[in-house]
């Protein structure tokens, strides 16, 4: 663990989380001083195994930094690839949904996203989608180009098939999965404590039955077999 000295900033942080409707400013996060005279420093967020992670515990800035990457990934293909007429539509699908999709949904398995988090990340989806035929959204309106129709041009799906796809993919992985793994226990629990007034956060529950009834799948079968549902959750 490297700890900072004076005049030597920690590279190791740690984060408060504060309580639901409780300040952020509330908590103390002075430095926290070792017995070794070593300090550690507090931050607000801080990037884990490629995800960041936020003191308010919720996944829209990991949805901002993956956009932003997903984004400059696009930009550095767009001259050479997607906006080129050389390369075939097929091709173009086929580097889209294997090289920037893989930028843009690195880590969603563990998301817990919100409508509209979901909203924004399916306009960046079809807004790419659009730039890699040259449509602007005035001419989509003007000559009523909907979406599906270009993605079936360039054998891409939809941006839900996707992220339910990974998402139950893991998840099915994670059911199959022996009890005494750590996975496996945190999945099912919860907190005993009475629901707190008010709307209720997103849960990763409520996010894997989102996707369940996007693929129409059983709910339960399909945990079961690894095969059989990775060929549900591929199939759409």
């Amino acid at each position: 663990m490297h700890v900072g000295s004076p005049g030597k900033e920690s590279k190791t942080e740690a984060i408060y989380c504060p309580a639901r409707n409780d300040e952020c400013d509330a908590g103390e996060t002075s430095d926290l001083v070792l017995d070794c005279g070593g300090t550690v420093s507090f931050t607000q967020s801080f990037v884990y195994l490629g995800s960041l992670l936020h003191r308010d515990l919720s996944d829209h800035h990991d949805v901002d930094a993956r956009i932003k990457k997903a984004s400059k990934a696009f930009g550095a293909l767009r001259g050479r690839i997607f906006s080129t007429r050389d390369v075939s539509e097929r091709l173009k699908g086929k580097i889209y949904t294997g090289g920037v999709l893989a930028v843009l949904l690195y880590g969603c398995e563990s998301w817990c996203l919100t409508a509209e988090s979901i909203s924004r990340l399916r306009n960046w989806h079809n807004k790419r989608i659009r730039e890699m035929y040259r449509v602007a959204m005035c001419q989509s309106f003007v000559h009523q180009i909907a979406s599906v129709s270009l993605q079936k041009r360039t054998g891409v799906f939809s941006f839900e098939f996707y992220l339910a796809s990974r998402t139950l993919l893991w998840a099915g992985h994670v059911a199959r999965m022996p009890k005494s793994r750590l996975p496996k226990r945190l999945m099912p629990s919860w907190v005993h404590e009475p629901r707190i007034k008010g709307g209720q956060e997103m849960t990763y529950g409520r996010s894997l039955e989102r996707h369940l009834k996007w693929t129409t799948a059983e709910k339960r079968s399909p945990f079961r077999n690894g095969q059989p549902w990775r060929r549900t959750a591929l199939a759409g």
